[in-house]
């Protein structure tokens, strides 16, 4: 890497590469993790119009569970474990029939009240606790979920042990089958104490025995191996009607576990398949355990095809790469989705925090968060970005709604090649006290090209960074000897250690100081300069760079940067 002493005007000549622009729209500008709308859905908002109840709780659990009714467009499930159907808290499943502005069309209830199921639920069930899309398991064309309960008493009346069950679907939302998992149910032969609230989270996690059916992994966050409310998590084998074949559990005590959990921990709050990180041909997961610490934290288990654990690594505060700090109470790690959020290929992360008091602390409450977490194939995080009250990007304004108490990643929604992500806060009052609510939060997954690295590209001219200790006032230029008409671009500054410098590949500035973002007018033309001027809090110890880039309209998150590079992503 190039090093020089900066002036007060560092100057870098970069050509433009132009041989991938065409004439289609531009692809959004921005940076990924951003939000680039929002569309709420509770009672009489978001085209929802059934009559919810005071403290209902609807958003405590989200799920994108496939095209249910086959218009094309994937359809939301959304629990409200509180919801009184015909007496106390037996809990309720909506299926939303989407749109593709993020409203719903129409929508089908699950509740004791409804043929089939009913019979399978009770009171006190908080039927709806979670919720996951489990594909078209029967074969009938129509993809089916499964749901959580943890109020459940089992076979034997316990006290919130916690249950699932297997909901097989029709394409109106009507309920064909259904198999319930729990304490002596289902095939299920492990041991639930009361209150383990088995159930708290499930998520489909592939077929990892190989028969042919897909597997669960179950959340029991109150489970006591090892000290009071450590939790654990259970990996359900299934047979093709349903039952378990086998089950295997995770804790502080068992399954191979050796991270070392604390008493409250709550260990499978949260649980997510990330695919096969590395390459066995078993889905990893991510698990949270909302109360560690005070604070919380994720941990990535990788499996063996039996399920028992081969290894694991977290991510929290000081840990597994994530570089920011969480409050007390924050409760990160509460929920989880994983899918492909920056367009890298790489599995990615969106964590809840719903005890964030980003915007002030409530006393009625929290306001949450959403934490993106950018991953490496290895499951480190190389970059975050935080979606709270006070995110420049996000518009929704939060109380104590508890946002991030669920996630979902809902496909590409409206059609911009970006997945989107469903948000839900359980203690939305817009319509009522704690009715609940769930936005979709239609995001951006624009990616910025790392030049850093001294490499020349195809016109021979190599990258010039390196612009050495520029103090806070210091003015930095990046002149284009050209520019594309119709394109923006912009110039992007940042930091890196000298002991570690940037090497290429894909890098997501932080858009708060010291990283800066500067738009181009669109119609520019050659000789634009852009201009920055590096702000204060610059460390020790850190070499200053910069490039420029320019969005290109070659194809969906397609790319043609300054320097003499190109990238064109797919």
């Amino acid at each position: 890497m190039m090093r020089r002493r900066a002036t007060a005007a560092a100057t870098l000549t970069a050509l433009l590469v132009t041989t991938t622009l065409t004439t289609t729209p531009l692809v959004a500008q921005g940076f990924p993790g951003q939000v680039l709308g929002e569309q709420k859905i509770t009672e009489g908002v978001g085209g929802f119009d059934f009559a919810l109840g005071s403290a209902d709780v609807f958003g405590t659990a989200v799920a994108s569970i496939g095209d249910v009714d086959g218009d094309g467009i994937r359809d939301m499930a959304v629990g409200a474990w509180n919801h009184d159907s015909s007496c106390c808290s037996e809990g309720a499943v909506f299926i939303l029939f989407m749109k593709a502005d993020g409203t719903s069309r129409a929508h089908a209830e699950l509740s004791d009240s409804t043929a089939v199921l009913g019979a399978h639920i009770d009171a006190f069930d908080n039927f709806g606790t979670s919720v996951a899309g489990l594909g078209d398991f029967d074969g009938n064309g129509v993809p089916d979920l499964v749901v959580g309960g943890k109020g459940d008493e089992g076979l034997n009346g316990g006290f919130s042990q916690g249950a699932v069950w297997i909901v097989l679907l029709q394409a109106d939302g009507s309920v064909q089958g259904v198999t319930q998992i729990g304490d002596g149910l289902g095939g299920f032969t492990g041991v639930l104490d009361n209150s383990d609230i088995f159930g708290s989270s499930v998520d489909v996690i592939g077929d990892i025995d190989g028969n042919g059916t897909v597997d669960l992994a179950v959340g029991a966050p109150f489970d006591d191996d090892g000290g009071d409310g450590r939790g654990a998590v259970w990996i359900l084998l299934l047979n093709a009607d349903g039952t378990v074949a086998s089950n295997l559990k995770i804790s502080d005590t068992s399954g191979g576990f050796t991270g070392g959990l604390s008493d409250g921990d709550g260990f499978g709050q949260s649980v997510a398949a990330l695919g096969d990180l590395d390459g066995d041909g078993v889905t990893e997961l991510a698990v949270g355990a909302a109360d560690h610490g005070n604070r919380g934290t994720v941990w990535l288990l990788f499996l063996d095809d039996d399920g028992t654990l081969k290894s694991q690594s977290r991510i929290g505060q000081g840990a597994g790469g994530f570089g920011s700090s969480l409050s007390a109470n924050d409760a990160f790690g509460w929920s989880l989705a994983a899918g492909d959020f920056n367009g890298d290929r790489l599995v990615d992360l969106a964590v809840g925090a719903p005890g964030d008091d980003d915007g002030g602390f409530d006393p009625f409450g929290n306001r949450g968060a959403v934490w993106m977490l950018f991953l490496d194939g290895n499951g480190l995080v190389t970059s975050e970005r935080k979606i709270s009250h006070t995110s420049p990007d996000f518009g929704g304004l939060l109380d104590d709604d508890q946002f991030g108490d669920a996630l979902a990643v809902m496909g590409d929604l409206d059609g911009d090649g970006v997945i989107d992500l469903a948000v839900g806060s359980h203690e939305d009052d817009t319509s009522g006290p704690n009715e609940g609510a769930v936005r979709t939060l239609f995001l951006n997954a624009a990616r910025w090209l790392d030049l850093g690295s001294g490499l020349a590209g195809s016109s021979g001219v190599p990258v010039q960074d390196g612009f050495g200790s520029l103090v806070a006032g210091e003015s930095m230029t990046v002149s284009l000897d050209d520019a594309v008409p119709n394109s923006t671009a912009w110039l992007v500054l940042g930091v890196s250690e000298l002991s570690a410098p940037l090497l290429g590949g894909v890098l997501v500035p932080n858009p708060d100081p010291p990283g800066s973002l500067i738009p181009i007018p669109t119609g520019a033309q050659g000789g634009y300069t852009l201009n920055a001027t590096w702000p204060a809090g610059i460390p020790s110890g850190f070499t200053v760079w910069a490039q420029s880039w320019v969005v290109d309209a070659g194809g969906p998150h397609g790319y043609a940067a300054s320097n003499g590079l190109s990238l064109q992503t797919p």
